[in-house]
């Protein structure tokens, strides 16, 4: 199972969290759970850092059967002072992040016997309540 998540130095960030629960409970079962990390800065602009990691975990990991695609960003937009930049990363991280992170699984996926690929969305991509950000929420629609 790999996991990607926003950031591993971070303890109180809710995802972590849940990954360490989700890890700890797997391997009670003998299962494993592979978190790797997407900083902003390393996956914008290119693919490379999706398809190096996913080469990375497939060959430490041969035996990986699910990609739970679990990371994202969400900014303020301040219409008045409005950041294109910003806005293109938080897309990129978004939107072409776990399509990159799939494809970059996907022939490793399809060789096994059973696999999973699962998308965390949001509520507020469902119900776009927050206001600020509605960059994130059409996103995760």
């Amino acid at each position: 199972l790999v996991l990607p998540c926003r950031s591993i130095s971070s303890p109180s960030e809710s995802p972590l969290e849940s990954s360490v629960a989700l890890r700890r409970h797997l391997l009670k079962q003998q299962k494993s759970l592979e978190i790797t990390q997407h900083t902003t800065s390393s996956i914008l602009g290119t693919s490379r850092p999706f398809q190096n990691s996913a080469k990375k975990v497939i060959k430490e990991h041969p035996e990986v059967d699910c990609l739970i695609n679990n990371a994202a960003v969400q900014k303020p937009l301040d219409i008045n002072n409005f950041d294109l930049q910003s806005t293109d990363q938080e897309i990129d991280i978004n939107i072409r992040g776990p399509m990159h992170l799939t494809i970059g699984f996907l022939e490793h996926l399809k060789s096994k016997e059973a696999a999973t690929i699962i998308n965390i969305s949001s509520l507020l991509g469902y119900i776009p309540t927050s206001i600020i950000n509605p960059v994130y929420n059409a996103t995760k629609a």
